[in-house]
């Protein structure tokens, strides 16, 4: 679940304004969204123009309209300004973690298997996490999941190019959509790329709405919501300046009479106006003459009003071009530091308020802050600002700001900020080295006192890899002394970036490495033809090359030059090393570069390699390929290429491999001896992710397994399923084997995927040997698995388990222990009926009135199990007979709602209170004449159960028999004596309810009894009256008193 919560989506969500109420119910009312509401499954699409209000619809969707007790509703709000909210990646992790965190039953065991056979490849891959969610929603427990994806437009185009094709695959698809209830509603503008990828749903009939409305009748209601929204913006500000009623009347005319306006446009306009209108007609006529007609014009207005624009054009350079949101205090600093600043010292900073309101009285209402971040007040905003590469240049608009900014400019100024902060003086003195992390975790902890270096560190070779070549070359020298690794600078920086890859920091790093890793090809350039450098030499950790790094990350320039290198380029190079760049050069894991360059999915780095003579059949020690990453990956064009490429399949190592492993499954020792002997790679693994180690154990090869330990194998190797050779020796319950590897060091505490160890497998197989000498070596009585389950727990379960159950108590085991369920050793005991183990339980003083999560406790759980010499033990055990589950069930009322006439005898037996209410108010009584148990009723009342207890309507059991004609149960309650007299809440006897549904043997039965014939209801009617009344003539002849002459 920690992988999946990449992101804060429940603030991300909060960041939009909650709607002014009479808003968005034209879209609530709409057909089509009610439509879709009605499906069990489906997609909803919903576009608009910049401005309409998509993202506050989405957000009163998710708090107020979708949610409901059979719904599970789960979200995510795309924002470009957010660099975790970019990808479509994070948007499912998101989606899961909220689908799992509210209905926890979905994560299957296969699904929390497979997770965590991915490990950290789950957040990168989404096939992986696509599939769990449809499979989550398959499930037959899921409900309805209801997933909303607001402004998919601003997520990043191959993601979203995935989920296209993604949701067309499961709902062009009729088997799968019926099988599954999930169902996606998805916010964007109308671009035509999004419109193409929905299309072949679109044909099939996928659901739109327009938020600007398709017809003139949602037009007007669009514009009555948006003059709602109007009326509500202005009452506050009149409120706020203290205009007058004609006042506010003027205004609104006036706002009213402009067509085409938009939420946003709105939300300008009122800004602008006040901040400066005149509080008077006069002033409003004047200030609203002149309205801004659209978006554009309304951004340019608040901009050209700025009180410094030099100020305010370095502001906004810095915001468009951050990486992330920059806080408060960071920007304070960014637009604080000088040229002449050396140190932080120099550095003159304003108080968090007063740059907050600086900020405002600089920007307006262009920017925003959000939880002390800063941000772009739409994503219009920053089209209206920057010209991008789709936009033509020279094109005049009138307006001073519009597509006034060049994305290398913005750059270049963030670049040079984190630049020169990073060459304050405190980060080239202060003592820190690769070996000593101490230190660096104490100038990275001083988050407070140095600003900027969280950014600065992680982003600064973004911004300069954005700048033009001539803007490199200028700043090259600057770069090459940052990257310097042998500074404490470089180190510094470096190991505050790498925090961010949530990996190993690469000690041995060189400067070579640094500058191919960012992707600075000025730099890799400048190294390579001025200085004698070794291009070949690896990192200490990873064991990978400046071309491992670059091909990795994916930079083609830099790739290239490091290929040239080899000879027929910069043969400077060449003739001073005498050999050029290893183009096969293997890392710790055996991978090559053209490996990590398939990773990255970059084709022309990737035809570079080949083309230099890169192996596409070179193995790592997983087992994979260039080619073989390239197919699971799906990439056509590098398959393509690759394939083309192909060496001869069979090598000499492949073949040493595959015999190596079968001479150990095969016992043949001679072999094993002289495949080490020649150097065979004794960790080789197979499908399963089986070492030799682990297949000699699971067969039993002990004098091959000698060889391996002798040969420094890794005993603590783990296989597909997390499981080490110390497992395989419990699984086969081989002391011997056990004790062997036990005394060579294997960790006994090591946990699978599941989270279970040896002990537990050990415990639950029964297996009394191999438990003690686990339990001798000291293993973890109480290690628990994912289920919250330990050894005793396992042991508990099964039957045949005493002697293990009685080891684990004597050695210390907690008998309480509770798991997922709250489930107790003996609550799994009872369950499964192991009286042994039961007594040995209670022996060793275990909780008898336990509960587990369902508030059962082993009593109740022996009942609904239907264990009769269970509850007769635990009752003589003395457990708690009167005992209540959260439905107010005793055992007795659940043996008689579960039909368990034995388990109710014992407990009658036993004196359980026949009286005891549930939540309905039904005592077990009740209950059998309700459900017409003629056996159990007549069980209870010859244990005295009360025979007038009264239910919830103020019946009788007989009333309730009569009632319903239920004659056997009637006569059983006249004989046992029941009240003839009682009444219900209309007054009726038993006799005048029998006469009154027409029940002539229950009512004869009454007569025979001596019910009294005169008795009035609160109507006053006799049983004579009400059948003549109902025309029950066979009753009426019953109750018509003889005539004798």
């Amino acid at each position: 679940m920690k992988r999946l919560n990449t992101s804060p989506y429940l603030d991300r969500k909060d960041r939009n304004k909650d709607r002014v109420p009479g808003t968005c119910n034209w879209f609530v009312q709409h057909q089509i969204f009610r439509d879709w509401q009605e499906k069990t499954s489906g997609v909803l699409w919903v576009s608009a123009d910049p401005g309409c209000g998509k993202s506050v619809l989405a957000k009163y969707l998710v708090d107020s309209v979708l949610p409901a007790t059979s719904r599970t509703v789960c979200y995510f709000f795309f924002k470009d300004d957010f660099e975790d909210q970019r990808g479509v990646i994070g948007a499912l992790c998101c989606l899961l973690h909220q689908l799992f965190r509210q209905k926890p039953e979905l994560l299957s065991d296969a699904i929390l298997k497979h997770f965590e056979l991915l490990g950290e490849r789950l957040t990168s891959s989404f096939g992986e996490l696509w599939n769990a969610l449809v499979e989550a929603a398959e499930d037959r427990n899921a409900g309805e999941i209801v997933c909303l994806l607001d402004a998919i437009d601003e997520c990043e185009a191959q993601g979203r190019s995935q989920l296209y094709k993604a949701i067309r695959d499961l709902y062009e698809t009729k088997k799968t959509a019926s099988s599954s209830r999930l169902k996606l509603l998805l916010t964007s503008r109308p671009y035509g790329d999004i419109r193409r990828g929905f299309r072949p749903l679109i044909i099939r009939g996928l659901p739109v709405i327009h938020l600007s409305g398709e017809s003139e009748e949602e037009v007007v209601k669009i514009s009555q919501e948006i003059g709602v929204f109007i009326r509500s913006q202005v009452q506050d500000i009149g409120d706020r300046l203290k205009l007058t009623e004609s006042e506010k009347r003027l205004l609104l005319s006036r706002l009213m009479a402009v067509p085409n306006r938009t939420y946003l446009w709105v939300h300008l306009t009122l800004d602008l106006i006040e901040n400066d209108i005149d509080i008077n007609k006069a002033g409003i006529i004047g200030v609203t003459t002149h309205l801004p007609r659209n978006l554009d014009e309304a951004y340019d207005r608040i901009l050209s009003k700025s009180r410094d624009i030099k100020k305010a054009k370095r502001i906004l350079h810095i915001v468009v071009a951050a990486a992330r949101p920059l806080a408060l205090s960071e920007m304070n600093l960014a637009l604080s530091l000088e040229k002449h600043h050396r140190c932080y010292n120099d550095i003159e900073l304003q108080t968090e308020d007063r740059f907050r309101e600086k900020l405002r009285d600089i920007c307006g209402l262009f920017i925003t802050v959000f939880d002390s971040k800063i941000y772009l007040l739409h994503q219009t905003a920053k089209e209206f600002l920057v010209l991008s590469a789709e936009v033509r240049s020279g094109i005049r608009t009138g307006l001073r700001w519009k597509h006034a900014f060049l994305r290398q400019k913005s750059h270049r100024i963030l670049a040079e900020i984190c630049i020169q902060h990073l060459s304050l003086q405190e980060f080239a003195v202060r003592h820190l080295h690769r070996d000593r992390p101490t230190t660096f975790k104490y100038v990275y902890a001083s988050g407070n006192t140095y600003i900027f270096l969280d950014y600065s560190a992680k982003h600064w070779a973004t911004h300069v890899r954005e700048l033009g070549a001539r803007a490199q070359d200028a700043i090259a020298s600057t770069i090459l002394g940052l990257c310097d690794t042998t500074s404490n600078r470089c180190n510094l920086w470096l190991n505050v970036y790498w925090t961010s890859t949530n990996t190993d920091f690469p000690r041995g790093f060189t400067t070579l490495m640094v500058v191919s890793y960012f992707g600075l090809s000025t730099v890799v350039k400048l190294l390579l033809t001025r200085y004698k450098i070794d291009v070949n030499v690896r990192d200490d950790v990873y064991r990978r090359s400046a071309l491992s790094w670059a091909a990795g990350n994916g930079f083609d320039d830099v790739v290239e030059m490091l290929i040239k290198g080899r000879g027929h380029g910069l043969r400077n190079l060449r003739r001073l090393l005498g050999k050029g760049t290893e183009i096969d050069a293997s890392d710790v894991h055996d991978r090559t570069p053209l490996s990590y360059a398939v990773w990255s999915g970059n084709a022309a780095v990737v035809k570079m390699l080949v083309k230099a003579g890169a192996r596409v059949d070179s193995r790592d020690r997983i087992g994979g390929t260039p080619l073989s990453y390239a197919i699971c990956n799906g990439q056509r064009d590098m398959i393509e290429l690759l394939l083309r490429k192909r060496a001869a399949i069979g090598s000499k190592d492949e073949i040493s491999k595959k015999l190596f492993q079968s001479a150990v499954v095969h016992g043949h020792e001679p072999v094993v001896r002289l495949l080490l002997d020649a150097g065979a790679d004794a960790e080789v693994r197979n499908v399963c992710s089986q070492t030799p180690l682990h297949q000699a154990v699971g067969n039993c090869r002990e004098a091959i397994l000698k060889m391996l330990l002798d040969a420094g194998v890794d005993k603590e190797a783990q296989d597909q399923i997390g499981r080490t050779p110390l497992f395989y020796a419990v699984e086969h319950d081989n002391r011997d084997v056990l004790s062997m590897l036990l005394d060579a060091g294997a960790n006994k505490e090591v946990k699978d995927n599941v989270g279970r160890t040896p002990l537990s497998y050990a415990a639950e197989c029964g297996y009394e040997a191999i438990v003690r000498i686990l339990v001798e070596a000291g293993a973890d009585r109480e290690a628990r698995d994912v289920a919250g389950r330990t050894p005793l727990s396992y042991a508990a379960e099964h039957q045949y388990m005493k002697a293990v159950v009685q080891v684990l108590i004597d050695a210390g085991a907690n008998k309480e222990v509770k798991d997922r369920l709250g489930q107790t050793p003996l609550h799994l005991a009872v369950q499964n009926g192991n009286p042994n183990i039961i007594w040995i339980l209670i022996d060793a003083g275990v909780e008898k009135e336990a509960k587990n999560r369902f508030g059962q406790t082993p009593l109740i759980w022996a009942v609904e199990n239907e264990r009769d010499a269970v509850v007769r033990l635990l009752i003589e055990a003395g457990a708690n007979a009167e005992a209540k589950n959260p439905n107010g069930q005793t055992p007795l009322l659940w043996a008689v709602e579960s039909g368990h006439k034995a388990v109710a005898k014992l407990l009658l037996d036993a004196g359980a209170d026949t009286e005891a209410r549930n939540i309905d108010g039904q005592t077990p009584l009740i209950w059998a004449v309700q459900n017409d148990n003629e056996a159990f009723a007549k069980l209870l009342i010859d244990a005295g159960a009360n025979k007038e207890a009264r239910m919830v309507d103020g019946e009788t059991p007989l009333l309730w028999a009569v009632r319903f004609g239920r004659e056997a149960l009637a006569k059983l309650l006249i004989h046992a004596g029941a009240d003839l007299d009682a009444v219900d809440r209309k007054g009726q006897t038993p006799l005048i309810r029998a006469a009154y549904n027409g029940h002539d043997v229950v009512v004869t039965l009454l007569i025979h009894a001596g019910a009294d014939r005169q008795e009035r209801d609160s109507e006053g009617y006799t049983a004579l009256q009400r059948a003549i009344q109902k025309r029950h003539q066979a009753v009426e002849r019953l109750l018509t008193p003889r005539l004798r002459f």
